[in-house]
């Protein structure tokens, strides 16, 4: 693995900055410059709000940055936020987003800890007993903006945001005038190859107050991981197509309805790891390891004003089906067989999800604005596993067919129902000039039954009536907030929050007698039925204010968290079984600084760093880890910055050389027992560039990201024996190089 170090790196921004500098007289003769850094309106606070004002910490990526950057998915632009950072097992559905360190793994969460939003829907890591899986990963095209939320968010977006939420708010349809545009681009990686992307908007007017817009998307992308068992290159190949079709209608003054039908596909060949013990990189797997990730995501979105009010009503169904197939031969050997054979972990769910959100909320711009509102839905999940390997029998003593099956570990099938029901409300209220207080309270209510049957070597052999059948978890609580915040200036904000956040807990399921020297290793006589919700108190302490006549835009925040009961999946030793606990406790304390600078008329800087101390508050007993451990895949330091220059040398034709940097700090691998050496992640270092020429009607660019070649490890991961190659890392995407054209109407 390397160990470089390049200074050069973070010079990059310092060679540009004298040059755009030598141009800050240069005033664009389109005239289209603001000296002034544009003011941004966030729905966050289920509201319409001037960033400037809402007393939370977030970021927010604006859609011109968005075109600027071509960020597409979560592995693009979440480790760029402060306080926020990604992780993945490998493929194209199964990463994670971590915000502020609070993380259980480095791997997905059984139970999210983030929430992932578009518009008023969630698409978040639905959860199931037996396996993890990521939230749903939006293809960013035709967006209006990012916008990340840190600390719990429990009051008004519910379970799963125990650390935060990410929202992804779409373009409307727009009624004034017909719009579209195309792109196309493509690109050449290193370690790799070819690749392409093409995507599509248009917006039609279909009378004075209804539109139509529709989006449409396809991207073909090179791996850059060589197989060396099926000896494959580029074996973790991706494909994402998909589209987004959106209708707006104004049956009056007060009323407006819109409607939305998202679809998006991904797959993938292969998985994007690089094991230890192997090149750079380089995987082992005796099988075409492969990945797909199908959903639909239905919502309408139906608004009504009256007098001193609003009501919305957002209804919504999210249908996924998702599938991994992956080689987990290292748990061969765990169960007698002389030497490694593939095994198939070949794992399918699918999910269904109705959800309905009625809220109401003050419009008057009084003293005192309210919100209160319900949300109700209605989960069925369905998990499929079967662990298929052929020629183990014959190196184990026929073990698998002794149990039931012939060269196959185990199959199961688990159908789990999960009903919801949280009422919400929050008040604010100005009782002095500048001075306002706000008071929020969320009272939930889960119920959540499991049947299944299971089979096998692995599962402990044939059924016997079904040993993972009747599994049921009901749990209710509240979470509240406070907020106290202070205008000494309509331009300054100061705020203090103290807020809750929490996540369901739920059933386990049966655990086979095989298992039971494990369990007596953790101190159990047996398995738990279920696990509980874990809950944390985050206490931050923030500000905004804009300087320099409004040239710049300054943020931070420092914040304590106590994280209770923290819940963690296991795999019990010598039988591989999954199983869910609450451990012990964590605490996370940080900071986050953000600056947005309109240098000149035509040069715009950004920079942000975060800073994380998430680690154990006490030993775990059950893991064997000690008190001051630091959580895994959290970095301690992170900063990104970038320098737009904005010029005009060509007539009728306007240019942009803009740098983005990214600096993320080592990190630490999963818990291990004590006297076993922890893997950990180097620090890294990723330099972007991008070249594009604007005229009137088209738009032309030139890109390089990790321009060089930086080979960063997002995560590595002790696998406990599970895979064929052992332990591995996550990577970042090696050097790439295209252009892309985009023509508007």
């Amino acid at each position: 693995m390397r160990d470089e170090s390049k200074p050069a790196v973070m010079l990059v921004l310092v060679l540009l900055w004298p040059v755009a500098s030598a141009s800050s007289n240069d005033q664009s003769p389109s005239g289209r410059h603001d000296p002034h850094i544009e003011e941004i309106i966030v729905t966050a606070t289920k509201r319409e709000t001037p960033l400037d004002r809402v007393p939370i910490s977030m970021s927010v990526i604006g859609g011109a940055a968005i075109e600027e950057t071509a960020v597409r998915n979560f592995r693009d632009y979440v480790a760029s936020i402060p306080g926020f950072s990604w992780g993945e097992n490998g493929g194209i559905s199964d990463g994670k987003i971590t915000v502020r360190g609070v993380t259980t793994d480095l791997l997905s969460e059984v139970r999210e800890v983030t929430g992932v939003y578009v518009d008023e829907a969630s698409v978040t890591n639905p959860g199931t007993i037996w396996i993890a899986q990521s939230s749903g990963n939006p293809y960013i095209v035709d967006v209006a903006r990012v916008e990340a939320l840190r600390g719990p968010q429990g009051t008004l977006f519910g379970a799963s945001s125990m650390g935060g939420v990410l929202r992804i708010v779409t373009n409307r349809p727009d009624p004034t005038a017909v719009d579209g545009r195309a792109e196309t681009r493509v690109s050449e990686m290193d370690h790799g190859g070819f690749g392409y992307e093409v995507n599509g908007m248009l917006n039609l007017p279909t009378g004075e107050r209804s539109a139509l817009r529709g989006v449409a998307f396809h991207r073909d992308q090179s791996g850059f991981i060589d197989n060396v068992g099926t000896r494959r290159s580029n074996s973790n190949s991706s494909e994402t197509n998909g589209g987004r079709f959106e209708g707006l209608v104004e049956p009056s003054d007060r009323m407006q309805i819109v409607t939305t039908v998202h679809h998006q596909r991904s797959s993938a060949d292969g998985l994007n790891i690089s094991d230890v013990a192997l090149d750079e990189y380089e995987h082992v797997s005796g099988i075409n390891e492969r990945l797909a990730d199908e959903w639909t995501l239905y919502n309408a979105v139906i608004t009504y004003d009256v007098t001193g009010m609003q009501i919305l009503s957002s209804t919504s169904y999210l249908d996924r089906w998702w599938r991994s197939v992956g080689d987990v031969g290292g748990l061969s050997t765990l169960f007698g067989s002389t030497e490694p054979v593939s095994i198939a972990a070949d794992s399918r769910q699918s999910v269904h999800e109705a959800t309905e959100e009625l809220r109401l909320m003050s419009t008057d711009a009084g003293r005192m604005s309210w919100l209160a509102g319900i949300f109700v839905s209605q989960r069925d999940l369905v998990l499929d596993q079967t662990f298929p390997s052929p020629g183990f029998d014959a190196l184990s003593g026929n073990a698998a067919a002794n149990a039931g099956l012939q060269d196959n570990l185990g199959v199961l099938r688990t159908k789990v129902d999960h009903r919801q029901f949280a009422a919400f409300g929050e008040v604010q209220f100005e009782f002095a000039p500048r001075w306002r207080v706000g008071v929020g309270e969320r009272w939930y209510d889960f119920d959540e039954v499991g049947h299944g049957r299971q089979t096998g070597f692995i599962f402990g052999g044939p059924p016997s009536g079904g040993a993972a059948n009747n599994l049921a978890s009901r749990m209710n609580g509240n979470v509240p907030s406070f907020t106290l915040s202070w205008q000494p200036r309509p331009s300054e904000l100061v705020y203090a929050i103290a807020s809750k956040g929490f996540r369901p807990g739920g059933p386990n399921g049966a655990v086979p007698p095989a298992c039971d020297d494990a369990l007596a290793a953790l101190g159990y006589s047996k398995a738990p039925h279920e696990y509980k919700s874990d809950t944390l108190w985050s206490y931050e302490l923030g500000m905004r204010s804009e300087l320099l006549a409004g040239r710049m835009r300054l943020s931070g925040a420092v914040y304590h968290i106590d994280w209770s009961e923290m819940q963690v999946q296991t795999f019990l030793s010598g039988c591989a079984n999954p199983l869910m606990l609450n451990t012990g406790d964590v605490q996370n304390e940080g900071l986050e600084i953000e600056i947005q600078y309109r240098m000149t008329d035509n040069v715009d800087a950004a920079f942000n760093a975060s800073y994380i101390d998430a680690h154990l508050a006490d030993r775990w007993p059950a893991f064997d880890v000690r008190s001051g451990e630091r959580l895994p895949g959290v970095p301690p330091f992170s900063v990104a910055g970038s320098l737009t220059w904005r010029f005009d040398v060509f007539p009728v034709v306007s240019e942009y050389l803009r740098a983005d940097v990214r600096y993320v700090d080592g990190t630490k691998g999963g818990f291990v027992p004590v006297g076993t050496p922890r893997l950990s992640a180097p620090s890294y270092e990723v330099v972007d560039l991008r070249l594009a020429f604007e005229g009137a009607k088209w738009s032309a660019s030139v890109f390089a990201d990790n321009v060089f070649d930086d080979y960063g490890i997002v995560a590595t991961v002790d696998d406990g024996g599970l895979f064929l190659g052992g332990d591995y890392y996550n990577l970042i995407q090696p050097r790439t190089v295209g252009l892309s054209l985009e023509v508007r109407m």
